[in-house]
């Protein structure tokens, strides 16, 4: 796996962004090997703080369409609804456990706040995490 990647931890990321932060390349020896070892990186992908298509890319790389490769170019009109997305409750649970998190410090203000470490925001608000285990 490589990622390609235009910002760094504490960089801030303006609303006119461009919409590549970062970039998955996968290689494998063979085609469903690299589909799967893709799967795989997307789920365990997270860019924390703006709107990604990971649950799109999700979607394709377990359609049976795309995996045997008879697909065209009309790939997403003919296989994709808008309720496809398996993202929506990891994402809810996720947004879930910051909300209780951003309420605990206003409720122990004494507890300082970590920024820009492994383990807190950054502070451009948003967070990335890479793993190189896939090859």
């Amino acid at each position: 796996m490589r990622e390609d990647c235009g910002v760094e931890p504490g960089d801030e990321v303006p609303v006119w962004y461009d919409p590549l932060l970062s970039k998955l390349c996968i290689w494998a020896p063979s085609r469903d090997e690299a589909i799967d070892r893709m799967a795989r990186a997307l789920d365990e992908y997270e860019l924390l703080g703006v709107r990604t298509n990971i649950p799109l890319l999700r979607f394709v790389m377990r359609n049976s369409a795309f995996r045997s490769g008879r697909y065209s170019t009309h790939f997403l009109d003919e296989e994709f609804s808008a309720g496809a997305l398996d993202g929506g409750s990891a994402g809810l649970q996720r947004a879930a456990a910051a909300v209780c998190a951003l309420l605990e410090d206003r409720n122990h203000p004494s507890i300082p706040a970590t920024r820009g470490d492994s383990t807190g925001p950054s502070r451009g608000g948003w967070k990335k995490r890479r793993d190189e285990s896939y090859r």
